[in-house]
């Protein structure tokens, strides 16, 4: 497998930000850190799609994972957390709970992304 050059990547990510800009970011994360899909959602254990929903499992290790942010990364998470607080006033909110995942499609952030709807997005941009 080769990887695709900075300029795809740049291609992709700008057009993931325009077309929705809540799972925008986990593509870029992805890019910067080699992060598998299902972390990048929020998900410590393993999903599986079946029909009617999604099946919980668990950790594949009992390890925990650190990842590292370049300050691209930080800049990303930054102008992304000033976002989801612009969108959390423009609903009425005045914060986030401390259990919001970073990236998440509701308002409120307590729900996780889909690992299958972000690799879906990721097909469609």
């Amino acid at each position: 497998m080769q990887a695709p050059s900075v300029d795809v990547v740049r291609d992709v990510i700008e057009e993931a930000e325009k077309r929705d800009p809540k799972p925008a970011p986990l593509l870029m994360l992805a890019a910067l850190t080699g992060m598998r899909r299902g972390l990048g959602a929020g998900d410590e254990g393993s999903r599986s799609v079946v029909v009617g929903g999604v099946v919980e499992g668990t950790a594949k290790t009992d390890s925990s994972r650190t990842v590292a942010f370049d300050a691209v990364g930080i800049a990303l998470m930054q102008r992304y957390q000033e976002q989801v607080f612009m969108w959390v006033k423009k609903a009425g909110g005045e914060s986030l709970p401390a259990e919001a995942f970073a990236c998440s499609p509701a308002v409120d952030s307590l729900l996780s992304f889909r690992p299958d709807s972000v690799m879906s997005f990721f097909i469609r941009v």
